[in-house]
């Protein structure tokens, strides 16, 4: 195990953990984000996360590329939210009237001061922390956040978010990475194969707010035994919920494998058998976004330019704008207590690839 620094204009950047078996994941101190996950084949290292070609993006971009996204993931409807009989007016920063990932100041584009950064006893980690202050964007609360970051040899890179505030306020972190396990970001992420183990998902109405619950089934939001993203697309290719998203900018529920502690979704590269799963107790959403709404305008690294559907986003967090709908149980952290949400992406990387022709059972 061993962890090195990443040195941009003079300072620290970034960090890179490395485990035992040639894994190494790099994380920046701007929005202390997941920049890269190269995973060990015969050919060399494959990156497999969206990772910009200029660092400066990480400061300011549209995707919230690998970004830990708070106070808030998601859209909160009309930017405004109650807590007791107090309403909390924020300022909209998505098409003027709806607040987004916490507003446009927010932790994804701020650079977040180092806590701790060893490798030992079988695990690199770095721990990162920023703080928010009280009215940022409307949200109450001198807010603390923390992210620690743990890469183990068994290939599992385990995230832990915790925040305090000195008023109640509404928290809801997650991570923002994007994927595509054939490293190859020229090609289409929709040639992935999705897992996902949830019998519902959130209908959203056309600026991508949560209408209700419904069924997967019958549907082509229907992963539970997993399937190729694309194929389920032109299973219904006139679907309204896939034209308004572009494909999939949902919510699934995911309370019930979370509880039973399964593999909440996985996504895998047909060809290789490379995959990551994704595990969370404190989870309750997946978040699925493929990426229809990405243009052209960024360079990734290795000189490809980004695209429409070039990667997929596997967000683990509460459900969107939970704050104003009860029923969905927002998680309104109190003066004095301690928010806590745990992230665990585990790698699989076969040595030898296997088939192109998709497993029975390849989770």
């Amino acid at each position: 195990m061993k962890i090195t620094k990443v040195d941009r204009a003079g300072k620290t950047g970034a960090y890179r953990l490395e485990n035992d078996n040639g894994m190494t994941v790099q994380i920046g101190v701007m929005g202390a984000a997941i920049e890269r996950v190269e995973l060990p084949c015969a050919g060399g290292p494959v990156n497999v996360c969206l990772n910009f070609e200029d660092p400066q993006c990480y400061a300011s971009n549209g995707l919230y590329a690998g970004a830990t996204v708070a106070p808030v993931a998601g859209r909160i409807a009309g930017s405004r939210f109650a807590i007791g009989n107090k309403i909390y007016p924020l300022k909209p920063n998505e098409n003027g009237a709806t607040c987004l990932h916490g507003g446009a100041v927010n932790a994804s584009f701020l650079e977040w001061t180092v806590l701790q950064a060893f490798a030992r006893d079988g695990e690199a980690r770095l721990g990162l922390t920023v703080v928010l202050p009280e009215d940022l964007e409307g949200f109450p609360g001198n807010r603390v956040f923390s992210a620690t970051y743990r890469l183990d040899n068994e290939n599992r890179l385990t995230v832990d978010y915790n925040a305090v505030s000195d008023r109640a306020t509404y928290i809801d972190m997650t991570n923002h990475a994007y994927f595509n396990m054939s490293g190859d970001f020229g090609r289409s992420g929709l040639e992935q194969y999705l897992r996902l183990p949830a019998s519902r998902y959130m209908r959203c109405d056309d600026r991508h707010l949560p209408l209700e619950l419904a069924p997967v089934e019958g549907t082509p939001f229907d992963f539970r035994e997993g399937k190729v993203i694309r194929d389920a697309f032109e299973a219904d290719p006139e679907n309204d919920q896939l034209m308004i998203a572009r494909g999939l900018d949902h919510g699934f529920d995911v309370r019930e494998a979370a509880k039973s502690k399964a593999v909440l979704a996985q996504l895998t590269d047909p060809a290789s058998g490379r995959s990551v799963r994704i595990k969370s107790a404190t989870g309750r959403c997946m978040v699925v976004y493929s990426g229809g709404y990405i243009d052209g305008s960024y360079g990734l690294a290795g000189g490809i330019r980004s695209s429409e559907d070039c990667a997929v986003a596997l967000e683990c967090q509460c459900f969107p704008n939970a704050v104003n709908r009860p029923e969905f149980n927002p998680r309104i952290l109190e003066e004095g207590e301690r928010y806590h949400h745990r992230i665990e992406y585990e790698f699989v990387f076969p040595a030898i690839p296997f088939s192109s022709e998709i497993p029975e059972k390849i989770y």
